[in-house]
């Protein structure tokens, strides 16, 4: 008995039959042949007749389930620049620059009503390495970042999958940066210097232990040898 299956997998039980004399034995190869083909074609005809079960992509598409993991996308309004899912991410694919907003400067307020605390002056994604967790979207308290139905973004250079989602220019981003840390170190040099003084090692104070001397006499033998 030799199973065979059929292209949709159902298995096909068939005799094959032997014989001695070689024209017989042709005979049955080739019936053999024939009625394999009769199989297989039998399930070809059976889905000419059926609905197909293939859409003429990209003119015709499949509906998209919503919780599908596709594309990342980040609304920078909302971001705070918390660097949650900077953090997070395990493949590394998120670059996120922040400075803080110098004195006097109002960065207004997000459209969640958040007050705005810092310049996102950089938000890069390189999606060419997105292992498409949905991890960022998990961790983030504002509801920035989050996946798209877009799974059509192919292009011919890996560089042109790094997106930048900050509104501010490289030089804007070089702006802010240098005005933060140059009012960090401001602030640092307008703080009094604290004189350092050596501080020797303290001396481990440990109390000698107490001997009751009660307990001492009578725990110990006196001077002929016998206890008290």
């Amino acid at each position: 008995m030799a199973e065979m299956r059929t292209a949709l997998g159902m298995p096909i039980t068939h005799q094959t039959k032997t014989s001695k004399n070689p024209i017989i034995q042709w005979i049955l190869d080739v019936w053999e042949g024939f009625y394999t083909v009769l199989v297989g074609m039998g399930v070809t005809w059976r889905h000419f007749f059926r609905k197909p079960f293939t859409v003429q992509y990209p003119h015709e598409k499949l509906n998209i389930p919503k919780q599908a993991r596709q594309r990342v996308h980040v609304d920078i309004d909302l971001c705070g620049g918390c660097l949650q899912c900077d953090k997070i991410c395990p493949a590394g694919i998120i670059k996120i620059v922040t400075a803080k907003p110098v004195a006097g400067e109002d960065l207004g307020v997000r459209p969640n009503g958040k007050r705005r605390a810092l310049h996102i002056a950089e938000f890069t994604i390189d999606h060419s390495k997105c292992l498409y967790c949905g991890l960022c979207e998990t961790v983030c308290n504002d509801d920035a970042i989050y996946m798209i139905p877009d799974f059509q973004y192919t292009t011919r250079s890996l560089e042109q999958l790094v997106v930048n989602y900050s509104r501010y220019s490289p030089e804007e981003r070089d702006r802010v940066v240098a005005a933060a840390a140059a009012e960090k170190a401001a602030k640092q040099a307008s703080k009094p210097a604290v004189p350092q003084t050596k501080v020797s090692d303290p001396q481990p104070n440990i109390p000698s232990p107490s001997v009751d001397s009660d307990v001492f006499n009578e725990k110990c033998p006196g001077p002929d040898g016998e206890f008290k």
